[in-house]
């Protein structure tokens, strides 16, 4: 099975293969970064939706223009309830680098005396077989806004998410930990499940 991943970012890139790994082994998966040249250049997908599920059929649509197959895009952000649960869908956008995003979070708090630091991360996940008839599954994880950045594992917001239940960031969680319970992943699992069903009906 051959599954086209629309996504340039390679954190997501990353999380997606080691999930596929463990879901639906075997899976021959290709993002914009493996296709031929002329398929990478043609590729173009401004996200200029303002909700997850726009913005995760723009990036499906851009890259089933242009291949023969099921393809799989996925849009989510990091939503902190005390900022009006911003980032949100800008939150690739909040600020140029991870760090300086993280740190833009955690000032945003400090000047809002008393903030409550509830948050959770949102993921769409879009499959689509031609350019019609999307399918889209959704997942997320609750929690809190550290107080600091800690830990190196993951990427994005990672080091600022306290999950529900556990006192690590997931920026301190082993990868096999947060990827099966990750709103990525819980929205990811909706998508191969909706692809073996398909699968077997052909």
């Amino acid at each position: 099975m051959l599954v086209y991943l629309a996504t340039e970012n390679p954190g997501k890139v990353h999380e997606m293969k080691r999930i596929f790994d463990v879901r639906l082994p075997g899976t021959e998966l290709k993002c914009v970064a493996d296709l031929p040249a002329d398929i990478r250049s043609a590729y173009s997908a401004e996200e200029t939706g303002t909700t997850y599920s726009e913005n995760a059929l723009i990036k499906a649509k851009a890259l089933a223009r242009l291949v023969k197959g099921t393809v799989l895009s996925e849009d989510s952000g990091f939503e902190v309830e005390a900022l009006g649960n911003s980032p949100g869908v800008w939150s690739a956008r909040y600020a140029p680098t991870d760090k300086e995003r993280c740190e833009k979070i955690l000032s945003s708090l400090a000047a809002i005396p008393g903030a409550k630091r509830a948050a959770q991360f949102v993921a769409c996940a879009v499959v689509m077989e031609d350019e019609r008839n999307p399918a889209y599954f959704f997942g997320r994880h609750r929690g809190a806004v550290a107080d600091s950045r800690r830990g190196e594992l993951g990427f994005g917001y990672d080091p600022i998410f306290i999950p529900e239940g556990d006192t690590r960031t997931w920026g301190e969680v082993p990868e096999n930990t947060k990827l099966m319970v990750s709103h990525r992943g819980r929205a990811l699992e909706l998508a191969i499940q909706y692809m073996i069903a398909r699968r077997s009906l052909i």
